[in-house]
């Protein structure tokens, strides 16, 4: 059922990239009619996300890492060390995941929370680096379409670490392309938390 939507959702998009297909909402900023845009798509897959069944590929493994993840408190200084790994697992995911269950969020909000943030993080700084490059607002239709196909099955609902760490490390560059200090900093921290929870920042970096 999954697949099936989200194969009807991406050809959807596809055609409304081709065409041009846009939408106005009086009073409201084209910036921010594209921000609308990206939360309630981000919505759409993490939802879609949220209701994945038990025999959609990595289920149980993520169920079980949020069955053994430990929070922030629990962990001591090991958050700070590139590389470091708990029950097999890159440290910042897990430690996070462990302390989002601790506050409250049940194993299906964990999976619409990191969906619906894998997939606004990748569609937002997808925007942002085409405005920092080329100026004025990218097309919302190609970014949609692009990240309907590329992105939204496998790095929102399959490979949820990975699409993390690679939404966080796409968020870090555009910050480490801005001017000035701070965002240069900003932008070397968010990476370094990209690293922490999966490996693939490493190689999506490169």
């Amino acid at each position: 059922m999954v697949d099936s939507h989200l194969q009807q959702i991406t050809i959807i998009s596809i055609i409304v990239c081709t065409f041009n297909i846009k939408y106005t909402i009086s009073n409201i900023t084209e910036s921010r009619q594209i921000l609308l845009s990206m939360i309630l798509l981000s919505l759409m897959v993490a939802i879609l996300a949220s209701v994945r069944p038990e025999e959609t590929p990595d289920t149980l493994a993520y169920y079980y890492i949020y069955s053994k993840s430990a929070s922030f408190l629990d962990m001591n200084d090991m958050i700070i060390k590139l590389g470091e790994r708990y029950q097999g697992i890159e440290v910042f995911y897990i430690v996070l995941m462990g302390t989002m269950k601790e506050i409250g969020f049940s194993f299906r909000n964990e999976l619409l929370f990191f969906a619906f943030t894998n997939s606004f993080l990748v569609q937002y700084s997808s925007y942002c680096l085409g405005k920092e490059c080329f100026g004025g607002n990218p097309n919302f239709n190609k970014i949609a379409a692009l990240f309907l196909s590329l992105f939204a099955y496998h790095y929102s609902c399959i490979a949820i670490r990975a699409g993390f760490s690679i939404g966080m490390g796409m968020m870090g560059i555009v910050f480490l392309i801005r001017s000035g200090i701070h965002n240069k900093l900003v932008g070397v921290l968010i990476l370094y938390i990209a690293c922490l929870s999966h490996s693939m920042a490493i190689l999506f970096m490169l």
